[in-house]
């Protein structure tokens, strides 16, 4: 029985792994576009020969400052009761930080710059 869990897990973590490998691109695409966004809301117009750069050099920056920032990176995976958490829990985690934390951001930054800027 205890085998059968291992393997079930085992697996459950591959296939969580190989979705969350998918969906890496596109988690990388939504922040730049959502970088795009705010560089266009916030830096582009203020400083003064500030250059328009388009989509593809944002994917790039954003790959580098995710890499600096390492926003995903969780190496304690217990919960507040001491109990360790599923491989879903940690796949739900994962995937509402590569896509709900970029559409937040934007969300506020929109607000603010409708706000305060227009």
């Amino acid at each position: 029985m205890a085998d059968n869990t291992t393997k079930e897990e085992a697996l459950t973590g591959c296939g969580a792994f190989f979705v969350l490998l998918i969906l890496a691109p596109f988690s990388t695409w939504l922040n730049a576009w959502v970088m795009l966004k705010m560089y266009n809301w916030f830096i582009l117009p203020f400083v003064a020969n500030a250059p328009a750069l388009t989509f593809i050099p944002f994917i790039g920056i954003s790959c580098i400052v995710g890499m600096l920032t390492i926003h995903l990176a969780k190496t304690d995976n217990t919960k507040a009761d001491g109990t360790k958490m599923k491989i879903t829990e940690v796949f739900g985690m994962a995937v509402s930080k590569m896509f709900l934390y970029p559409l937040i951001a934007l969300g506020f930054a929109w607000l603010y710059q409708f706000i305060f800027i227009r």
